[in-house]
Order: C-alpha cells, then sequence, then structure tokens
C-alpha cells in the first residue's frame, strides 16, 4: 500500500492548532503554527530617516515617530516632516528625537539628544524650547533626552542623561532629583533609562542598570539591583501587563517577573541554545503586550513572542529571503497602537508592522521541506469523515488524510505497481455517504477500505467485483435511495447493493437526454431531486420519466441562466437552489424557472464562482476568482474577503469546498492550499479610526495655513479662491489601502459622496455663503465611523453681494421711489433692457450657429466649388480627374458631417446625458473606423436621462472631439478606447490610445488645442487632465458635475 505517514513534535503542533478548530466554535485557532507577517515602514515611503527612537500616538489618532533626522507624523499614507531650522527659534531644536509624550491640555513634547526638550502647539505649527541653563536650577538638569513620562495626575516627568526632572507648566520649571554618591536614597546612577507608572500609580525608574521606586512625597528612591551588577548586568525595560504581573527586562539575565509586594524576583526566562522555544536573546531592551496577551521583547538582533498559554517563546529574526518578516538590526522601541497594531522601531532599518491578531481565515499549505504539511499540488476535493479526519484530494499528488485528533498526516498516492492504491494521482472528488463508506473521485470511482487502507477502483479485481463505473468521476453524491451519483465524461447512477449501474449520456440527437458533458457537479436538494450541472447548462433529472430537464443562458433573456459552465450547486435553508457559473452567481425560482443574476455590480468581488456554502444564519460563503464573498441573501449585501484576512490566494479551485456536518467549520481549497474558518468567528474590527484632515489646497496648490487643517474647525476663502480641495484619512494603519471615504459640503452636496479609497474631495465656483464640510471613513474592515470630522467653510461675497452694499442699493432704492412716475419710467426701462438682453442672447446664439456655418459649411462648399473648376479643367486627365473627384466626395461628407453636429447642437431634445452619450459612442465608432484604428467602446448598460444645459453639452462634446481627432491625426495609434461613467449625477469620460505619446511639460503653448479644451471643462466646473509619455500612449479624462 502506497501510504506515507508523518507526525512529529511540528505536527502535535500544527494539528493541535486544527483540532482546536474542531472542538471550540471559532476557528481562532491556527491550521498550521502561526505564520506572522510584519510589514516595513521606511524611507521608500517618507520615513525621514531609519533610526527610529522614540514612536507615540496622540489624542488624535496620529502616530509619531522620532529619528535621528527629524520628527515625522504618519497618517498611514504619507508623513509630515519638523526638522531644525537654524534660522527660526519656533523650530525643532535638534533633529535627534528620542522621546515623545503627550500633556491633558493636548500639547505634544519632544526629548531631544543634545538639545533639550520641545513642547509643539499643533495649532500654530511652533516649538517652544526648554533647555539646561547651567547658572538656573530650575532648569533641565540636562539636554540629553532619554525619556518621557506623564503621570496619571498629569505632571511630566523628563528622563536625561543627568537626571530626573519634573516639569511645573504654571511657572515653567524643572524640579530635579540627580544622582548623589553619598546618599543612598538618591538616583543610583546620573542616566534615567526609562520613567514607567503602573496601575497603583507608582513611579518606576531605570537609573544606569538600576530599577528604582519613587517615593514621590519624600522626594527618595528605593534600588533593586538583584544582584545583577556583579556581573556587569542590568535591568534595562520594564511592563506591567494586563494581568498586573511586572515584567522585567534585563542586558545579560533574559526576561524577569518581579512581585511587588515581596519585592522578589519569582520567574527567570532566559535564551537556551538547546531549546528553540525559548527566549531569543538574553538582552531585553523593551517590552510590550499585544492585544491578545502574549508579549514581545525587543532583542539584539530581532524580536520574541511570550505565549503565556503554552509557556513558549516564538523567535523572529531578519530573514534576506522572506520579506514578511522583521528588518535588518536590533529592536530598540516597541508600541502598541490603539488599534491593536504593534510597531517595532529599530536602529537603522526602520519600522516593522504588525498586526499580532490572527487572520480570519487559517491556512493550510504545502510548505518546502516540511513533510508534516500538505502535499505538493492543487486542492481540488475536501470532505471531513465521521471519524473527524479531514481529506483533501490533490492534482498530481493523491489524497491527504489530515488526522486532527493526532497530528498525523497519511498521503495516499498512486503507486503503478499496487492495483490497491488509487488509480490516478489526481483526486478530483470525495464523498462519504450515509454507511461512512468513503468513496474518492479520479480516473474513475474509487472505494477506500478503511481496515487495509486500500482502494477499489475499476482497474482492480475488487473493483471489478464491485463492478465500479469506469468513467472519470469529477463529482459524487448519495441520493435519498442510497444510490451513488458519478459525474464525469458521463453521468452514472450506481447501486452498491446490486451493483448495477445506469448511465446516463449526452445525445445529439435526444433534446431531453444529459445536456453536455463532462458533469462537472452533481447535487440532490432536499426533495430528493438529482441535478447535473455541465459546461453547457443546468440539468435536472426526472426520475419518473429517466430524462432531464435543462436550464441554458438566453443571451436574450435576463431571466435565464448567467453563464452555461455549471461550477457549483447549494440549496439554502429556505430551498432557494443557487447556481455558481463561470460568470456569475443565481438562484433558481423553480415554478417560474427564471433565474436571479447576481454580478460584480451587485457586490461580488468576482464573477467567476468556484464553491457555494452556507451557514446557519442562513448567509452564503461562495470561493470565486476575487478571494471569499459572504452574501447576506435577505439584504443582498455581500462582504468580500481579500489576501489581508488571511486568504490563502484570491483564486480557489473547482470542486475544493466542503461544511463539516460536526462543527460548522468551513474549508474551501485554492492555488495556495486550504483555508478553514467557522462562519460564526469571522468578525470585522470593531476599532473606529478618528477622521482628520490632512491638507487644503488652492487652485490644486498646498496652502500654509495660520492653524494646521488637522486642529482647524473653521475656514473663511475669498470669493475669487472659487477652485479649492481637501484631503483627508482615516486613521485605522492595519491596511489603509482598504480604508473608504465619503464627504458632503453641507449647502452644496445634497447627500454623502461615496468616493471609496479615494482621499481627496475638491470644490470649484462656489456661491458666497456659509457651508460645513464632513467627511466620514471606515476601518480596513469596512466598518463606518460615522462621527467623522467637520470643518466650518465661508465664502466671503465680494462687495456688491454684502449688507452695507445691499443697504446702500435699498437707500438709493427708496430715493428713487420719490417719484412714481420716475419709478415706472424705470420700470419700463427695466423690462425694455431685460427683452434687449434676451434679444441679444438669442442673437448670439444665432451668430454662433451662423459664423459655425459660415466657418466650416461655407469653407467646405467653397473648397467643393474650387475642386469642381480644377475637375473641369482635367477632364482629359483621367488620373488627376479622380484626385479631384475623390477630395469632393470627402468634403462633401465633412460637410454633411458638419451640418449634423450643428443641427444636433441646437436640437433641445438632446439636451439630456443618455443623448450626450448615444452622440459620443457614434462619433467616436465613426472616426476611429474611419481611421482604421482598433477600438473599445465602455458605456453602461443605462445611462440615465438627467437634464443638461446645451452649453455643457457642447463643451463635453467639443472636448471629446477634440480628443479623438488627435488620436487619429498625431497619435499613430493602433487601438483606442473610450469610458464613459456616471454615477451621483457625475460624469467621466477616458479616451485612451496605445499610440506614440508625448511629454506633456514639453508641450509648447496649447499644443493639439489642449488649453482649449481644458477651458471648455472650467467653464461648465468641470476636470481635464491628461497622462502621457513618449512611445506610452495618453489618456485624457474629463469630469464634470450635473447640476
Amino acid at each position: 500500500m502506497f501510504a506515507e505517514s508523518f507526525r512529529n513534535g511540528a505536527a502535535k503542533a500544527l494539528m493541535a492548532g486544527i483540532g482546536m478548530l474542531s472542538t471550540l466554535p471559532t476557528a481562532d485557532a491556527p491550521a498550521q503554527p502561526r505564520e506572522f507577517k510584519f510589514e516595513h515602514v521606511s524611507v521608500e515611503l517618507g520615513l525621514s530617516q531609519c533610526s527610529v527612537g522614540a514612536i507615540f500616538q496622540d489624542r488624535q489618532g496620529f502616530l509619531w515617530f522620532g529619528t535621528a533626522d527629524g520628527l515625522n507624523r504618519y497618517d498611514g499614507y504619507s508623513f509630515k516632516h519638523y526638522k531644525h531650522d537654524p534660522g527660526n527659534s519656533n523650530s525643532l531644536s535638534h533633529n535627534n528625537v528620542s522621546a515623545i509624550a503627550e500633556d491633558r491640555e493636548g500639547m505634544l513634547w519632544f526629548g531631544t539628544v543634545e538639545a533639550g526638550l520641545n513642547k509643539f502647539d499643533r495649532k500654530s505649527g511652533t516649538f517652544t524650547r526648554y533647555r539646561n541653563n547651567p547658572a538656573d536650577s530650575s532648569s533641565l538638569s540636562g539636554d540629553h533626552i532619554s525619556n518621557l513620562c506623564l503621570d496619571a495626575n498629569g505632571v511630566l516627568w523628563i528622563g536625561t542623561f543627568d537626571g530626573l526632572n519634573s516639569f511645573n507648566p504654571e511657572t515653567e520649571t524643572f524640579a530635579r532629583y540627580r544622582h548623589d554618591p553619598q546618599n543612598p536614597q538618591s538616583l543610583s546612577h546620573p542616566y534615567v533609562r526609562r520613567i514607567y507608572e503602573d496601575r497603583a500609580g507608582t513611579l518606576w525608574i531605570i537609573a544606569g542598570w538600576i530599577l528604582h521606586k519613587f517615593d514621590r512625597a519624600a522626594g527618595s528612591f528605593r534600588r533593586y539591583d538583584f544582584g545583577l551588577r556583579k556581573t556587569d548586568d542590568g535591568v534595562m525595560a520594564l511592563h506591567e501587563d494586563s494581568r498586573g504581573t511586572f515584567w522585567l527586562g534585563t542586558a545579560r539575565s533574559g526576561l524577569m517577573i518581579f512581585d511587588r509586594n515581596n519585592e522578589q524576583v519569582t520567574h527567570h526566562f532566559q535564551h537556551d541554545p538547546r531549546d528553540s522555544n525559548s527566549l531569543l536573546d538574553d538582552e531585553v531592551v523593551a517590552i510590550c503586550e499585544d492585544v491578545t496577551g502574549a508579549l514581545w521583547l525587543a532583542n539584539r538582533g530581532g524580536v520574541s513572542r511570550y505565549d503565556r498559554a503554552t509557556g513558549r517563546f516564538s523567535r523572529f529574526r531578519y530573514d534576506p529571503k522572506n520579506p514578511a518578516n522583521i528588518s535588518f538590526g536590533n529592536c530598540i522601541r516597541i508600541n502598541r497602537d490603539r488599534s491593536g497594531l504593534m510597531w517595532f522601531a529599530t536602529d537603522g532599518s526602520g519600522l516593522s508592522k504588525l498586526d499580532p491578531r490572527p487572520p480570519k481565515f487559517a491556512h493550510l499549505k504545502h510548505e518546502l521541506g516540511n513533510r508534516n504539511s500538505l502535499s505538493l499540488g492543487l486542492p481540488k476535493a475536501i470532505w471531513e469523515d465521521h471519524e473527524g479526519d479531514l481529506w483533501i484530494g490533490m492534482i498530481s499528488s493523491g489524497v491527504n488524510r489530515v488526522n486532527r485528533r493526532s497530528g498525523e498526516i497519511t498521503r495516499y498516492s498512486h503507486d503503478p505497481t499496487d492495483p490497491r492504491t488509487l488509480n490516478a494521482t489526481d483526486v478530483v472528488a470525495i464523498y462519504e455517504d450515509r454507511e461512512g463508506i468513503l468513496w474518492l473521485g479520479s480516473q474513475g470511482l474509487n472505494r477506500f477500505d478503511r481496515e487495509h487502507e486500500t482502494f477499489a477502483n475499476p482497474h482492480n479485481d475488487e473493483g471489478r467485483r464491485l463492478a465500479l463505473p469506469r468513467h472519470t468521476a469529477d463529482a459524487i453524491c448519495q441520493d435519498q435511495e442510497g444510490k451513488i451519483w458519478v459525474g464525469g465524461n458521463a453521468l452514472s447512477m450506481y447501486d452498491k447493493q446490486t451493483l448495477q449501474t445506469i448511465t446516463y449520456e449526452h445525445q445529439p440527437d435526444d433534446p431531453a437526454s444529459l445536456s453536455s458533458i463532462p458533469v462537472t457537479v452533481v447535487y440532490q436538494d432536499r426533495q430528493g431531486i438529482t441535478w447535473a450541472g455541465t459546461q453547457r447548462g443546468l440539468n435536472k433529472f426526472n426520475r419518473a420519466s429517466q430524462n432531464f430537464t435543462h436550464y441554458f443562458h438566453e443571451p436574450a433573456n435576463p431571466n435565464s441562466l448567467s453563464n452555461d459552465y455549471i461550477k457549483s450547486i447549494f440549496e439554502d435553508r429556505d430551498g432557494n437552489l443557487w447556481i455558481g457559473t463561470t460568470d456569475g452567481l443565481n438562484k433558481l425560482d423553480p415554478e417560474r424557472k427564471t433565474f436571479t443574476r447576481y454580478h460584480e455590480k451587485e457586490g461580488l468581488p468576482n464573477t467567476f464562482i468556484y464553491g457555494i456554502l452556507g451557514d446557519d444564519n442562513g448567509n452564503l460563503w461562495l470561493s470565486t476568482n476575487g478571494g471569499i464573498s459572504k452574501l447576506d441573501p435577505v439584504s443582498g449585501k455581500f462582504r468580500n474577503y481579500a489576501l489581508k484576512d488571511g486568504l490563502q490566494s484570491r483564486e480557489f479551485n473547482t470542486g475544493a469546498y466542503h461544511r463539516s456536518k460536526r462543527t460548522g467549520e468551513m474549508f474551501f481549497g485554492g492555488i495556495n492550499g486550504v483555508n478553514i474558518f467557522h462562519p460564526d468567528s469571522v468578525k470585522d474590527s470593531s476599532f473606529l479610526p478618528p477622521i482628520v484632515l490632512t491638507d487644503f489646497k488652492k487652485f490644486d496648490l498646498p496652502v500654509k495655513l495660520d492653524i494646521d487643517i488637522a486642529n482647524a474647525t473653521k475656514l473663511k476663502l475669498d470669493y475669487e479662491e472659487n477652485v479649492f480641495s481637501f484631503e483627508f484619512a482615516a486613521l485605522d494603519y492595519t491596511h489603509p489601502e482598504h480604508n473608504q471615504y465619503a464627504y458632503m459640503l453641507e449647502g452644496f452636496d445634497k447627500d454623502w459622496v461615496y468616493c471609496g479609497d479615494r482621499r481627496f474631495a475638491r470644490y470649484t465656483n462656489l456661491n458666497p455663503g456659509d457651508y460645513t464640510f464632513r467627511v466620514k471613513g471606515t476601518n480596513h474592515d469596512g466598518v463606518w465611523n460615522e462621527a467623522g470630522a467637520a470643518l466650518t467653510l465661508t465664502i466671503v461675497p465680494p462687495f456688491w453681494m454684502t449688507w452695507w452694499f445691499k443697504i446702500l442699493t435699498g437707500a438709493s432704492a427708496l430715493a428713487a421711489a420719490a417719484g412714481a412716475a420716475k419709478y415706472i419710467s424705470v420700470r419700463k426701462f427695466q423690462r425694455r433692457l431685460e427683452a434687449i438682453e434676451r434679444q441679444q442672447a438669442l442673437s448670439r446664439e444665432r451668430e454662433r450657429i451662423s459664423k459655425d456655418m459660415h466657418d466650416e459649411l461655407g469653407a467646405n462648399l467653397t473648397k467643393i466649388a474650387i475642386l469642381g473648376e480644377l475637375a473641369q479643367q482635367n477632364l482629359a486627365n483621367p488620373q488627376k480627374l479622380r484626385t479631384d473627384l475623390q477630395k469632393i466626395s470627402a468634403t462633401a461628407r465633412a460637410t454633411i458631417d458638419s451640418m449634423s453636429e450643428i443641427i444636433w447642437a441646437i436640437n433641445p431634445k438632446n439636451n439630456s446625458l443618455d443623448n450626450l452619450a448615444a452622440y459620443l459612442r457614434k462619433c467616436a465608432a465613426d472616426c476611429f473606423e474611419l481611421a482604421a484604428i482598433n477600438y473599445r467602446l465602455h458605456f453602461p448598460e443605462a445611462v440615465p436621462g438627467h437634464p443638461i444645459s446645451a452649453e455643457f453639452r457642447r463643451h463635453v462634446f467639443l472636448v471629446v472631439k477634440e480628443a479623438i481627432h488627435n488620436v487619429v491625426k498625431h497619435a499613430r495609434a493602433t487601438e483606442a478606447e473610450l469610458q464613459l461613467n456616471s454615477h451621483d449625477h457625475t460624469l467621466e469620460i477616458f479616451i485612451r490610445d496605445n499610440g506614440r505619446g508625448f511629454a506633456p511639460e514639453t508641450v509648447n503653448g496649447c499644443g493639439n488645442g489642449l488649453c482649449n479644451m481644458s477651458k471648455r471643462m472650467v467653464d461648465i466646473g468641470g476636470e481635464f487632465a491628461i497622462q502621457s509619455q513618449p512611445n506610452g500612449g495618453t489618456q485624457v479624462r474629463i469630469w464634470a458635475k450635473i447640476n
């Protein structure tokens, strides 16, 4: 028998995690030893320097990093730098920032290595400096700041290389506590390494390498050296965890637990070179507890994680082969932000970021060199049997049997020399029937003999005795009568009692036969109806007549199947039948024989549906080519999951999905292994990120305000400052690229503008008045902070719209009202003037049309006349005559097109968005076809019929027309694309080509009419942008709001 079993210490740990999944109601335990993935933040992302000496999160939610070359404020996307300016006394006193704290008033304090202490006023963006003055005993004791701590009473404590200080904000003076060699109750050393206040309010100081307990009332210190000084050792770090345990890190003796009541060390943890589960190194310079209760320790050359449940340490070192490991160098600081992320600062490689929580989806996969992992191959079938063993069928490597109790993995493979093994290397279907018999699908049906661990298959004696079906077995199920249905290059119903098989095949001349082969999925619903999915349609088996009813995709019928290639079938708890295809999800209405379709526009991440499973809450879980998705059939809402959630890949596999009948766990297999989870344990983060404004621009250029925009509550603009924008951020640093946003300008926007992951809002040409800009955002799991941020905006009117001007105007009107005759005369004059203005407007429009007709049609007709005369002169020359006639024909066509455009432009019936879209589509198609350019047109299925002005319609059309003509005339393109999007009363159009391109900055003046195109969009309150590079094609984007 060709079966390999593997079991070792690692296997026990691996399967302990999987075993927990089978006994607990959640899937928090990993399927394999937990893989921690660090992300790196360094100068490439904007950090000013890679030696990070301080990490701090302020009350607004910004992260601050002190480096050897400047201070950094981080919002998850970009950095704002603060540096020393020798010419500005209100700048940072020194670039080497070593410590950060925030006081109760919201002032930030920054300690530097050589230039004392700085108080930062975020509103004004200015620093106040505090330095040591040898002549002033109330000044700082030293300029080299090592540590800052704000205690529970609001007192700021400052550690320096020359003692401890407390700051009095009323007098702005410092009280000093220094080392006195003659006083055993003073600090034992000038260097204050660490200041820490425990939950009881006791202040602990590490001076030199000795721990001190500070008596504030007496101003004295009690020293604890634990006998470490005798070995040139000492305390370097301390931390009180959530259970009240007091941890100490040392220079050479590892980690200790200090009992503060009995004043003694109770536990000691050290590095053991013989034990890989011991501490990484005996130097512990920082300690921090994560949200799971584990301790993280900064060691020389990496970090350690201590799991109190197991008493084991995990080690993390820099690995150049693994970019997801911690950064190179010594870790010197560890900090946990309010969302639960861990931040690790190094002395030369920047920052590492880690989410310590288990991913939503556990991952079981093949690991190179680890025989206790899955065999190499693609998972194509999954089943948990009645004993709790997990069976995973693989492409190219047989089947894996995972014993979730013992931690043993057994691999069963095809052995050509042993007929009792699997009859092929690919196992693509697994099913355990109600009698406990395990069936495996491959090149034929295989029946597993548990006692002898052998297989009966169509090619060995036992299989022939059982008369097993010989065709391929891609899908297996058991019906209510106990018969086994096998789908492959035929559909068979196998009776294991009588050993008889009835086979159903596709008969081209029989419309009631199986619609096609191969059969991809077989399913029996609760009514006992057998369904078979194929590559060409869905089949319902009619037992009485022994034939099939077919369901196909019909292009003209939106209530038909979305696609004929069936991948999965599932009946939900309400009796609805769901069909997964290679292009969409479908719900069947059996009475009407119609389908409801779900695609990406309904919320799916991808329309290729591999598997469908249902949970106890009525939700459907789908595996796709875009990750896993959860559908609430009642609300119709999808929740999509991505790689960040622990998925093995975005791409999953056909047939590799299963739900445990015992525990409710779900299993989905893909190209990089199997995801295991319990639906009830997949929960979104509850952290509500603070929403902040991060930048403000006028005319698309950054503006320095009197107050930092993040702290501003109101803003005043002149009426001429009519193009401005806000930038914003949700301060969840977990996966900021997944944070979502919405904004609204009250007084202008009628509703929220949901802008996805776009982080700016731009406005133009607002009327004078008062507005409120609001923005809200989500965390990385899509949970909204509805409170968001708000700012009051006032646009100051011009003088003729001010109250005093209106009063003067009113007074003038009252004076004018003294004479009724004069008033009537003025009114008549005004009416006359209005009539003249209307007549002038009409005349201007007529003049424009007349000018267009004169310029375009007149010029073309003149050209035709001249060409006609030339043709008459060339009657004796057929070649020249043919050329002249061709020119006349082309000019005539151009004249007809121009006339058509003028008629279209003056017809008020065309003043709607759908008519504009239709005309643009026709114009683009005509131009590209005439130029023999391959083109693609992307338009919504239904463009809304929003009313638009003639001016809006004309400007948009002329800009698009100019862009298309540039493609045809100048680009030398072989492919072009026109895309039109419309949502939330906005219009967005892209024109792209693969032509020769150009460098926009080198265009002299208004090349290719770019300035005119931009001006037209500005005239209607829109935007115009162009992206191009030599030999890289060109993209034109226009955007406008439909008012």
